[in-house]
């Protein structure tokens, strides 16, 4: 997803410099709508199916645990980033 991200502003970056973006540029905006589609899908079926069942086959130690490593590694990453 990141990389998608990553090409969708390095494409942007190079339509800026374009005489004539306009075929460019609608077939990015193309790109980055079927990218919100798929994400759209992808948070239904977290929401929908992956999140209640992870709820309902761990325990509260478990869920304190992994809520602790995802929150460290999002830190982690936000320091590398320089995002305070």
């Amino acid at each position: 997803m990141r990389g998608m991200v990553a090409a969708f502003e390095k494409k942007t970056a190079e339509l800026a410099r374009e005489k004539s973006p306009e075929k460019g540029l609608l077939m990015l905006l193309d790109r980055e709508s079927f990218f919100k589609r798929l994400c759209s899908h992808h948070d239904i079926r977290e929401s929908e199916i992956l999140y209640p069942e992870l709820d309902r086959v761990t325990t509260d130690d478990e869920k304190a645990y992994l809520l602790g490593q995802v929150t460290q590694s999002f830190e982690t990453e936000a320091e590398a980033m320089e995002v305070t």
